[in-house]
């Protein structure tokens, strides 16, 4: 139990890290976004080189730059809803509620959210790496898709296992 206590206090640690990464990405997106209307001399162009798309040889419309901007931030958005759906489950595990078809939801909710976390993020950036001409789009966006693809299918795994164990819990109580 103490061993279990400190995974879950490191898992917390994690995830309010993860949810506070991802809400200063978006707060300087945002930050950026209204720089560059106010200011004539900036251009939102100089920051989307510098921070995404690095070898881009074109330089687009600044409209593209917007639409990646805020499709990008709102997709930060979704991630961090789906941080705290976990920081939730990990606090109802704390409390000894797991084994439930609420809690076998939200796991499941949080694995497809997941994936669907990284497919939008890999599409995203594939259709603006196009804009950009950006050769090596394939390769510096795969990582991070990657990552959480496999931890959105672990959580459906995790889904399943526990909608099972939920399953015998139910036949266990009613031959009691």
């Amino acid at each position: 139990m103490k061993n279990s206590k400190f995974n879950t206090f490191s898992l917390t640690i994690i995830l309010i890290l993860a949810k506070l990464y991802y809400a200063l990405i978006s707060g300087r997106i945002i930050y950026e976004i209204t720089n560059s209307i106010i200011s004539e001399k900036y251009s939102i162009y100089n920051y989307i080189i510098s921070e995404y798309f690095k070898k881009g040889h074109y330089k687009p419309h600044p409209i593209v730059g917007y639409i990646f901007l805020i499709l990008f931030c709102l997709l930060n958005i979704y991630l961090i809803v789906k941080l705290l759906k976990a920081n939730l489950l990990l606090k109802n595990y704390r409390v000894g509620s797991l084994l439930n078809m609420k809690q076998t939801k939200n796991i499941k909710s949080i694995g497809s959210g997941l994936i669907i976390y990284a497919k939008s993020w890999y599409t995203l950036h594939m259709i603006s790496y196009f804009f950009y001409v950006d050769i090596n789009a394939f390769f510096t966006a795969l990582p991070q898709f990657i990552v959480f693809y496999i931890l959105g299918k672990l959580m459906l795994f995790i889904s399943a296992v526990a909608e099972e164990g939920t399953t015998y819990k139910q036949e266990n109580d009613l031959t009691i």
